[in-house]
């Protein structure tokens, strides 16, 4: 086979490694995450009241984590078919914090807006 060819055909074989390695890299995350929604399952009441402990700092560092916690919660929620308890638990907390913008920015950024 010429230099030419060999090279053509090694370029596909690579692809195909290339993308069997990122949807193994893709199951593991999807895993990784299940894992943690698991966890988080265990207890979302002390996610709750982590968030609202984040938030009580009044700072950029944790809201960003609260946020990622909500959204965290949220996918759990829906998830466990009780979308409607987030939504109660968010319009609460966004009723509660309204006068911090920061906090209310960052919450419509993430889409964790009322439903």
């Amino acid at each position: 086979m010429p230099p030419t060819s060999r090279r053509q055909h090694a370029a596909p074989a690579r692809t195909r490694q290339q993308e069997q390695a990122r949807a193994q890299a893709r199951r593991a995350e999807q895993r990784a995450r299940e894992s943690h929604l698991d966890h988080l399952a265990e207890n979302t009441q002390h996610g709750w009241q982590d968030i609202a402990h984040l938030i009580g700092r009044k700072q950029p560092g944790p809201y960003d984590t609260a946020v990622t916690l909500l959204k965290d919660l949220r996918d759990l929620h829906d998830r466990a078919g009780t979308p409607e308890e987030f939504a109660r638990r968010l319009d609460d907390l966004r009723e509660q914090h309204r006068g911090k913008p920061s906090l209310m920015r960052r919450l419509t950024d993430a889409g964790l807006t009322p439903r």
